[in-house]
C-alpha cells in the first residue's frame, strides 16, 4: 500500500497525493443452514473465516477514519509525512532551522493506531446474571393493549423456548421471567409487532433477544452474503456504543455454541475489522445509527433477508437527534 503526502504550502511545487492500497481477495457466495441448534465448528461462532487476503478499506464518513487506507503527509519541517519529502519551511534545508512564530511543529509520520475491540471471553457464561432484588419484579403491574394478545407465560419451561436457551438461562441464574419477559416472549414468537416500556434492569434486552434467537433456531433460513455485503436476519439498533456492546454481550451469551452468528457495528472502530466480521454472513447485527447508516449507504449491509428489526431505547435515540438516521435506514 502506498501513502500519499504533500509538500509545504510555500513550496512552488505544491503537490498532493493519495493512495489506496491492498489487493482484494477472491469473491464467494455462500449460504448457511443448520438443523442442529449447536454449531459443529470447534472454533465457535467467532471463527468467521477469511474474507479475502490483503484488503485495505477506505475510511467512512461517520468520523471513524481508523480503518482507512488513505494517508496524508504532515506539514512543516522534518518529515513531510509518509511518502512526503523532507524539507524546512524557511529554506528547504532538511537538516535544521528553528520554527518561526507562524509555523507549526512537524507532525509525526507514525500512523494513528486503529482500534479493534477485544474478543469476548468465551469461558464467561455468567455475564448476564440477575440482581439481588430480582424477585421484587413479581409485584409490578403490567398493562397490555392490542387485539387477541397472546397469553403471557409463567415460567421459562412453559414458554416453548428451545431447550438450549433454557439451559443457558439456568447458567445465568434466570429462574423466573420478569414481567416484560412474560409478555414479550409469546408476543414476539407469535410474529406480532410490539412496543414496550419497562424499568431499567427489568430484563428488556433478554425479553426480545430470547424469542428472536428461538425463532432463528426453530425456523432457520439460509444466510445470504458475499465478499462485498451481507444480509442480516435481525438488526438491533441502539443509541450508544456502550448500550450496543451490552446488547451484543447478551446476544453472545445466549447464542454461544449454537449455529447463530452475531456481530456489532459502532463508530470509532476500524471499519476494515468490522467488515471482516460480516464476511461469512451473520444472523444478528447490533449497531449504532451512524455506523449502520454508513454501512447501509455503502452497500455493505442490506435488509433483503431481514426478519426482525429492533429499536432499543427508541425514545433516547429521538432525544439524541437520530430520527433522520432512523428514517433513512428504514426507508
Amino acid at each position: 500500500m502506498s501513502d500519499g503526502g504533500w509538500d509545504d504550502e510555500s513550496s512552488s511545487s505544491n503537490q498532493r497525493g493519495r493512495g489506496r492500497g491492498g489487493s482484494r481477495g477472491g469473491r464467494g457466495r455462500g449460504s448457511f443452514n443448520r438443523n442442529n441448534d449447536y454449531d459443529s465448528n470447534p472454533q465457535g461462532e467467532d471463527s468467521w473465516g477469511n474474507g479475502g487476503g490483503g484488503d485495505d478499506w477506505p475510511g467512512d464518513n461517520d468520523g471513524d477514519r481508523d480503518g482507512g487506507s488513505r494517508g496524508r503527509g504532515g506539514r512543516g519541517r522534518g518529515r513531510g509525512g509518509r511518502g512526503g519529502s523532507r524539507m524546512d519551511r524557511n529554506n528547504g534545508d532538511d537538516e535544521g532551522g528553528d520554527f518561526g512564530d507562524d509555523q507549526q511543529p512537524p507532525v509525526s509520520d507514525k500512523p494513528r493506531p486503529t482500534y479493534v475491540p477485544p474478543e469476548i471471553d468465551e469461558n464467561d457464561e455468567y455475564g448476564i446474571g440477575v440482581g439481588s432484588n430480582f424477585d421484587k419484579y413479581e409485584n409490578i403491574q403490567v398493562k397490555v393493549s392490542g387485539d387477541s394478545v397472546p397469553k403471557h407465560i409463567e415460567s421459562f419451561k412453559s414458554s416453548g423456548l428451545r431447550e438450549v436457551l433454557i439451559e443457558k438461562l439456568a447458567k445465568c441464574n434466570y429462574s423466573t421471567p420478569t414481567p416484560i419477559q412474560k409478555y414479550a416472549i409469546p408476543i414476539i414468537i407469535s410474529g406480532r409487532d410490539m412496543m414496550a416500556t419497562a424499568q431499567t434492569g427489568s430484563g428488556k434486552t433478554a425479553a426480545f433477544v430470547l424469542p428472536i434467537v428461538h425463532t432463528l433456531l426453530s425456523n432457520p433460513q439460509d444466510l445470504v452474503f458475499d465478499r462485498d455485503y451481507c444480509e442480516p436476519q435481525c438488526v438491533i439498533m441502539s443509541p450508544t456504543r456502550e448500550l450496543a456492546i451490552q446488547i451484543r454481550d447478551v446476544v453472545y451469551k445466549l447464542t454461544q455454541g449454537t449455529c447463530i452468528r452475531q456481530s456489532i457495528l459502532y463508530g470509532g472502530t476500524a471499519t476494515g475489522h468490522q467488515r471482516n466480521t460480516l464476511a461469512n454472513g451473520i444472523h444478528i447485527l447490533v449497531a449504532t445509527p451512524g455506523r449502520l447508516n454508513d454501512f447501509v449507504g455503502r452497500g455493505y449491509v442490506t435488509f433483503k433477508s431481514l426478519r426482525f428489526f429492533v429499536l432499543d431505547e427508541a425514545d433516547r435515540m429521538l432525544d439524541m437527534g437520530f430520527k433522520p438516521d432512523i428514517e433513512k435506514i428504514l426507508n
